[in-house]
């Protein structure tokens, strides 16, 4: 037979195929690298068929110090293949003839082969990127060695580097392994910046990149932190930056006097100026601190309680490094700390977001065949049960939420915002993003046309540049100087247009009188349970009466309001939109549609036409008398005491959330109360109220409109000047926007206070604004699972989802902070289906809930599962970390004593018991009792 036993395989079309196609993809690789490929060359021993077949396998842990170490590997597999065929079986009988191990040596960007004959020779010779061969030196070895342990370690749960057929072995498999990696990461630690470091780090340093990073996963998911010590401290003799390495590991220790003392001598010796024995103090001019050590002085300050401090270092972090997303992360991090929303969502705004690059991989030839075995022990466990495609289906509009495609520093922004919404409500978050940047509603409206202001114009009678563009007096010119008021403009809407627009205006100020509620406050739907959760698609409407108790009324002649309602109702009917006033009972079960993009534009022209026509049919029943009666109503002198109140027509506006602007521009991002200077011109948008839709367009940022506007944007402010990434990271306070530079007249009264709110806004990033967009339609599904969850509930009537359907929606949980509504998820999800993500989720809940039965249970099948798919190695691993964090606490003789208990398939006990052994064998904490 062919093929191995136990072990993985794809065979080839062409012998050799797979060792070109590495070849030619060895320039491709920038980091770490692909992981090992271990190729064979077989050959039958029937005479009848000598052709030679092969094959190949992806494999990590391996020893690769010498070519003997290698070779060993290959020669290991020479007893996997059947050498005793049944007396009957008409299979031929096959032997090892060659095998191949090649191996990346990230350091120098090579790649390491050995080949070896059975029987026969060993050969060793290194590749280039250009395809030719060298000789292999000692200090190659070490390289290799030490990069194939690093991508043993590093990857050794990533799920980007998951492939099929790929087998990982313990990477140190004893206390002597264990030296030779520690020798080897001190010899080469001052090359570690050359491997690379995480997407969320632009430019890797000393302390900063792959070596660092796989020496403190190493050692810190054991819990060993006094051995990485021992390390940092020989090399923070050689370099003072790793003084950051050296406290994070003290602090793990709970070491934290030493810790702090290490930083504070690192510090003084950075500020310590030439030929003077006093360090300056921190906010002097000189040498600039390393980000890394201000990030580990603030995190420990941020444990103690300490924001406030911890937020000084945090802006220290971003003068040294402007260019880093993760200083400006940290800084967002402690302003959500400190409660102040604003500062956060402005310094998020502020992140540098780099493009992630995805894993080194293989790109293969299609193999002729796979052979991907399944060990005896697993199947007859049961523990690992087949999915079935009923299991696998899912809503479509789960399937896509584009959340879980997020990576890299779009991943951790992505992770701020929803941190940034779990604290404050989606309507508080809202309501800081109208404060803080300009939105594109609040922008078309003072653009349309609105009424001088009194006091907005200058000595001559014009208003200048962006400044009077902002307070809404009058529209520029082409020349970019406002026209007077009196004279017509070139962008003069019809008569028509301005009409309707002048109802809409004085609609929005009797509506904000009457009842206090802020023009484009959704109203919550009644599926809605949550404070502070978005409104579903339809759901909105201006003003703070419901659309049932409106009415339409224009000057003196009045419409019956019930008509009209009833009309109303009929088309938003049609529309596939139901007013609140047909709303069911909460006793009903409503069927919920988590409607798609497609949806939303459909709705949105739908309703546009709807709108049109509304309006035209007003226009067309209007006398000529009443015009003098609606510009009376339009200056806000229409309603006097003894008339009647006007009442309004129902007015539904298009579903989409409204978006900020999407360039980035400069200006002071302190929040301004712009409302109390808002004209007679301005609506609540445009007075700095905030603006919450009920819909998300999500791809509404590439529309022509919105160019147009963005490219109008860009003239308004092109004078302003670009500030240092430093003064936004003192809280915006050097971002400052002179009137002067915009162009504008001196302005006084109202006019001024409007105008200054909108020169202090920035302009949203495309990348946050998307990321808005992303975070809405967490909300919406969110709202709409819990709703459902609730109204089933009631009716005492069983919920059920597919076990796909309830591992997304676990995650979803997961990503908005509900940690107990994904924790049903995913016991849900694994009821309904064998799932490794959510048994990884669960082990990590029940280990911090400290259950030591179900924590052991999820690990025996995740441990079924990792050896089902040839991932035999114990540490590191997310199922050795939380154990050893159970031991850490409750003791290994417990945790022993426990899963013997529980009577487990006895293979499967020998496995699990291979992490106690480590656990014992290197001294993890908690071994002793």
């Amino acid at each position: 037979m062919e093929s191995f036993l136990s072990q993985p395989e794809f065979f080839e079309t062409e012998v050799g195929e797979s060792i070109i196609s590495r070849t030619e993809t060895l320039a491709t690789f920038r980091e770490l690298g692909p992981p090992d490929l271990c190729h064979f060359v077989k050959v039958s021993t029937s005479k009848s068929s000598a052709r030679d077949i092969g094959s190949y396998h992806y494999v990590s842990g391996v020893d690769a110090s010498s070519s003997a170490a290698l070779a060993a590997y290959i020669n290991s597999l020479t007893y996997e293949l059947d050498q005793n065929p049944g007396f009957f079986s008409n299979k031929s009988q096959y032997k090892l003839k060659s095998g191949a191990y090649c191996c990346f040596n990230a350091f120098s960007r090579v790649d390491v082969r050995v080949v070896v004959r059975i029987p026969g020779s060993v050969d060793a010779y290194v590749v280039d990127l250009r395809g030719e061969r060298h000789e292999c030196t000692p200090e190659i070895w070490q390289e290799v060695y030490l990069s194939a342990l690093l991508r043993s370690i590093l990857y050794a749960d990533d799920a980007n580097y998951r492939l099929a057929g790929y087998r990982k072995l313990d990477p140190i498999a004893s206390p002597e392994a264990e030296h030779r990696f520690l020798q080897a990461a001190e010899n080469l630690f001052f090359k570690g910046w050359q491997l690379g470091s995480d997407p969320e780090i632009q430019v890797a340093t000393v302390v900063s990149n792959h070596l660092t990073n796989g020496i403190l996963k190493y050692f810190g998911e054991s819990f060993r932190y006094e051995i990485a010590v021992n390390l940092f401290e020989k090399l923070y003799a050689r370099e003072p930056e790793v003084a950051a390495l050296v406290a994070k590991a003290y602090i793990g220790m709970n070491e934290e006097l030493k810790a702090v003392q290490i930083m504070h001598h690192a510090i003084a010796q950075s500020r310590l100026p030439s030929g003077s024995t006093l360090p300056q103090p921190l906010s002097a001019a000189g040498q600039p601190l390393s980000y890394a050590l201000l990030h580990v002085q603030a995190d420990f300050l941020r444990s103690k309680g300490k924001a406030e401090w911890a937020l000084k270092l945090a802006k220290q972090a971003v003068n040294s490094a402007p260019s880093e997303f993760v200083t400006w992360a940290k800084l967002t991090e402690l302003y959500i700390d400190l409660e102040e929303w604003d500062s956060a969502l402005f310094t998020l705004n502020s992140c540098p977001m780099f493009t992630y690059n995805e894993r080194d991989l293989h790109r293969m030839p299609t193999p002729s065949k796979s052979h991907l075995p399944i060990k005896g022990f697993i199947t007859e466990s049961g523990l690992v049960n087949e999915e079935s495609s009923r299991d696998n289906e899912a809503d479509v509009a789960l399937l896509r939420l584009p959340a879980p495609a997020l990576r890299g520093t779009f991943s951790k922004a992505y992770a701020l915002l929803t941190r940034l919404v779990s604290a404050i409500g989606w309507d508080e978050l809202l309501k800081c993003r109208s404060a803080v940047f300009v939105m594109e509603e609040e922008y078309r409206m003072q653009k349309a046309g609105a009424p001088p202001i009194p006091g907005a114009a200058g000595e001559d009678g014009t208003a200048g540049g962006a400044a009077a563009t902002a307070n809404g007096a009058v529209a520029p010119a082409p020349n970019g100087v406002a026209a007077p008021a009196s004279e017509p403009q070139q962008d003069q809407v019809s008569e028509e247009q301005q009409r309707e627009r002048d109802q809409t205006r004085t609609r929005y100020s009797h509506e904000m009188e009457d009842s206090g509620v802020e023009p484009g406050s959704p109203v919550s739907s009644p599926e809605s349970s949550a404070a502070g959760s978005p409104p579903l698609a339809g759901q909105r409407f201006t003003g703070g009466r419901s659309l049932a108790s409106s009415t339409k009324t224009d000057g003196a002649t009045a419409v019956d309001g019930d008509n009209d309602v009833h009309a109303a109702g009929d088309k938003l009917g049609r529309l596939g939109i139901s007013s609140l006033s047909a709303a069911g009972s909460a006793q009903s079960i409503p069927t919920i549609k988590i409607s798609t993009e497609s949806d939303h534009e459909r709705e949105k022209l739908a309703l546009e036409n709807f709108m049109k026509a509304e309006a035209e049919a007003a226009s067309a029943s209007k006398q000529d008398g009443e015009q003098g009666a609606t510009a009376a109503d339009a200056d806000g002198e229409g309603a006097e005491g003894g008339e009647k109140t006007p009442d309004v027509k129902p007015e539904i506006e298009a579903p989409p959330l409204e978006k900020p602007a999407l360039v980035q521009v400069e200006g002071r991002h302190e929040r301004v109360d712009s409302s109390s200077g808002s004209g007679p011109g301005l609506s609540g948008a445009a007075a700095g109220a905030p603006t919450n839709s009920g819909s998300v367009d999500a791809q509404a940022s590439g529309t022509q409109g919105a160019e147009q506007i963005q490219a109008q944007l860009h003239q308004d402010v092109n004078a302003s000047a670009t500030s240092a990434a430093a003064g936004g990271a003192e809280g915006g306070q050097a971002i400052q926007r002179q009137a002067s530079a915009q162009g504008a007249a001196p302005q006084s009264g109202s006019g001024a206070s409007v105008g200054l709110a909108f020169a202090n806004k920035r302009l949203c990033e495309r990348w946050l604004d998307n990321l808005f967009m992303v975070l809405y339609e967490d909300l919406r599904v969110y709202t709409i699972w819990r709703a459902e969850v609730a109204h089933y509930r009631a009716q005492n009537l069983a919920y059920r989802k597919t076990g796909t359907e309830w591992e997304i929606l676990g995650e979803l949980a997961l990503r908005l902070h509900h940690s107990a509504e994904a924790r049903d998820a995913f016991q849900r999800c694994v009821e309904t289906k064998f799932s490794a993500k959510a048994l990884l989720r669960l082990l990590e809940i029940y280990t911090d809930a400290k259950d030591v039965q179900r924590s052991l249970w999820t690990a025996i099948r995740l441990t079924a599962y990792h050896h089902r798919w040839y991932m035999e190695g114990s540490f590191p691993g997310a199922v050795a970390h939380n154990l050893f964090k159970l031991i850490r606490t409750e003791g290994l003789a417990k945790v022993s004593y426990t899963l013997v208990s529980m009577s487990p398939p006895q293979p499967i006990l020998k496995l699990m018991q291979n992490y106690f052994a480590y656990a014992q064998t290197f001294g993890v904490p908690g071994f002793n009792f």
